[in-house]
């Protein structure tokens, strides 16, 4: 649905950002203007990042510490291998802790070698805020759900649905 979209959105986005722009060229102020418009309409996508191969922060939107790493270097490490987008499993951010998926795509130089990734955050609490302001039927509600059936955000419910893993066997 809307919110495929959205994800779908966003990887484009740094995919066309991963190919338009060296990673050394990109600045913090460049991604906190991607992160500002962004944030208009999808509150849930925290931030922008651009790291080096091995995790280390090199330009990102909002505030950073000193020696920030992005993701785990087995994430890092993946993307290269696949080549491709990644959407990872809920983890604490690299940044404050918080709950968040993270959005990871591979940045190559013109020879094709592998330098690094832009990646973005999805707060999910932030997430299931903005699904509880969706505009539901009574007794609707509306998750996001990992294959395994866990539960990253959902909308209030007035039913204790959401509150155990959706995933298991029907027997």
């Amino acid at each position: 649905g809307q919110l495929d979209e959205v994800l779908t959105g966003q990887l484009q986005s740094l995919l066309a950002l991963a190919s338009l722009r060296a990673l050394d060229s990109v600045q913090d102020a460049d991604l906190e203007m991607l992160a500002t418009r962004v944030r208009e309409r999808h509150p849930f996508m925290r931030c922008f990042v651009a790291a080096g191969p091995d995790g280390r922060v090199l330009a990102m939107s909002g505030f950073r510490e000193p020696e920030a790493r992005f993701v785990a270097q087995d994430v890092i490490e993946s993307v290269m291998g696949r080549g491709g987008p990644e959407v990872t499993a809920p983890q604490p951010s690299a940044i404050d802790g918080r709950r968040i998926v993270a959005l990871v795509v591979p940045v190559q130089d013109r020879q094709g070698k592998f330098v690094g990734v832009f990646g973005s955050e999805i707060d999910l609490e932030t997430l299931s805020s903005y699904l509880n302001a969706l505009p539901l039927g009574r007794e609707q509600s509306v998750a996001v759900v990992m294959p395994d059936g866990e539960v990253l955000a959902h909308s209030t419910s007035p039913h204790e649905f959401f509150d155990r893993p959706l995933g298991g066997s029907l027997d």
